[in-house]
């Protein structure tokens, strides 16, 4: 930008765009200032590389997922945390079928002092192994727990609620499984903190901030009832970790049922920090190229390899791709 230029410029017919008369800048046509302060009609949008590091993953540790929801227990929530429990087979059901290494905690909205990320239910009984060795006790303890009740806190905090969890819960979740928390809430989130104060709090939780994701399923549009607000909050955060956003105002079996398959293939992937310009994406497993066998998953932001091409355990994974500015 050693020429800056506020405006349009014209070809004058001297093979220069500058208009000076000074033709050891030649051009054919017409340039349009792009607000860069200058007119040399570069218009590419800047990048970064980046470089991922992946292990590559054991069978037996192909699908290990954290889960944490984060349920509003204010007045207003009796119907849909019914809808949700009712819902749960068709989410969970996918888990089991595929054989997903599980475990799940349960929490509230409400930020006061004696229940600001405490658990709900028994962890014991929220995992895959309590589900392989009683499946119907598991889905009655689930079903009844994540009914927190609604005697909550009117000024819902899910995301000071869901940090504060992680923090007194930090034993129980593990470092090496992908971590996807679902929020259920049909009012804003009321703390003090920003949306991505609390993004930058989730992407130190994990070697690549991409192996979490906020799903949220909170109000997305008033509909005349007075006590709801747009959920911005939570929306913001799931678009900063790639998470579904869907309005609880929608059908939870069609909800539960994309969450549950997006999480699947979420255990099951590679996870990206950022969002990639596809044509830029290179994958390697122990420095070779790998021109085919992989693809990448837009909707959770992920690599994922075909089944046959799927690296081994002590595997290297690296990604090599560009990013916006």
């Amino acid at each position: 930008s050693n020429n800056p230029d506020d405006g349009q410029v014209v070809d004058n017919g001297d093979g220069d765009d500058d208009g000076d008369g000074d033709s050891n800048n030649p051009d054919d046509g017409q340039v349009v200032d792009n607000g860069d302060g200058d007119d040399d009609d570069d218009d590419s949008q800047n990048t970064i590389t980046i470089t991922e590091n992946f292990a590559g993953k054991s069978e037996q540790e192909s699908g290990k997922v954290d889960i944490l929801w984060v349920v509003d227990n204010s007045g207003s929530m009796e119907n849909e945390q019914a809808a949700l429990s009712y819902n749960f087979d068709i989410f969970i059901n996918q888990f089991i079928d595929q054989d997903i290494d599980f475990q799940m905690g349960i929490t509230t909205t409400d930020p006061r002092r004696w229940y600001n990320g405490d658990m709900v239910g028994d962890p014991s009984k929220l995992n895959s192994s309590y589900a392989k060795s009683n499946e119907s006790s598991f889905l009655r303890h689930f079903k009844n727990q994540i009914q927190v009740g609604t005697n909550g806190y009117g000024e819902e905090m899910g995301l000071k609620t869901m940090k504060s969890f992680l923090e007194k819960n930090s034993s129980i979740f593990r470092d090496d499984a992908y971590l996807a928390i679902v929020i259920l809430s049909d009012e804003e989130e009321q703390s003090s903190s920003s949306a991505n104060n609390y993004v930058n709090f989730l992407s130190t939780l994990k070697p690549n901030a991409g192996m979490v994701k906020v799903h949220s399923i909170v109000t997305k549009e008033l509909n005349n009832n007075q006590w709801e607000t747009v959920g911005q909050k939570y929306l913001d955060v799931s678009s900063a970790t790639n998470g579904i956003q869907a309005s609880i105002k929608e059908d939870f079996f069609g909800i539960l049922q994309d969450m549950g398959e997006k999480i699947v293939t979420f255990a099951t992937s590679f996870p990206l920090s950022n969002t990639p310009i596809e044509s830029s994406l290179e994958v390697y497993i122990n420095d070779e190229l790998q021109t085919s066998g992989w693809s990448f998953d837009a909707s959770i932001n992920a690599v994922k390899f075909d089944e046959n091409m799927a690296p081994q355990d002590g595997d290297q994974i690296k990604v090599v791709y560009e990013t916006a500015q």
